[in-house]
């Protein structure tokens, strides 16, 4: 029982001050740490942008295809339809998947970013998590979602968290709102 709540603890205080800690909330901290957890879960839709932090300046996202499945880029390369267990895979703390979401808490998505998703799924990239490469076609999983929105997997260019934020803003995005936890499964 008390490594049960340790657990919880651990998941919501890196969960809470990291998603704080990179500015992806409008929420104040203590607030947030809460409410990732325990209330103010959204249902995402299909064509919703996903995000898991896994580490206070570093995430990893994807596009919502529907069924709790999720597009992503893996660490193979691959892009895959995973579910929410293998999304936040080889996460140690945390485990919080947020959904994109507008000042009223609806999702911000667009079944034509889960079609464009699905399009492109099987299919291998030049995979750089970090620094992608755009003249050596490297992309990252924030590029991919880039392109979903977009409809623009000829330019690879956009790689970066805050330009997928940005992006996100000129859609109506406001803040990250909680979906799932690992613990709560």
């Amino acid at each position: 029982m008390f490594q049960q709540a340790a657990k919880i603890a651990l998941g919501i205080f890196v969960g809470g001050v990291g998603v704080w800690a990179a500015g992806k909330s409008s929420e104040t901290p203590g607030k947030n740490a809460f409410t990732c957890i325990f209330k103010k879960k959204v249902v995402p839709q299909t064509g919703s942008v996903m995000m898991v932090s896994l580490a206070a300046t570093c995430e990893h996202t994807g596009i919502y295809l529907g069924d709790g499945k999720i597009a992503e880029v893996n660490s193979s390369g691959k892009i895959i339809e995973a579910s929410y267990e293998k999304f936040t895979e080889g996460l140690s703390i945390g485990y919080m998947i947020y959904c994109a979401v507008n000042k009223e808490g609806k999702p911000v998505c667009d079944e034509k970013w889960a079609e464009r998703a699905r399009s492109k799924l099987n299919s291998g990239v030049k995979y750089n998590p970090i620094r992608p490469k755009p003249e050596k076609n490297e992309i990252n999983c924030h590029n991919f979602v880039i392109s979903c929105i977009q409809d623009n997997f000829n330019d690879n260019t956009a790689c970066y968290f805050r330009e997928l934020d940005g992006i996100l803003r000129s859609k109506g995005f406001d803040h990250w709102q909680p979906v799932w936890h690992k613990i709560f499964k």
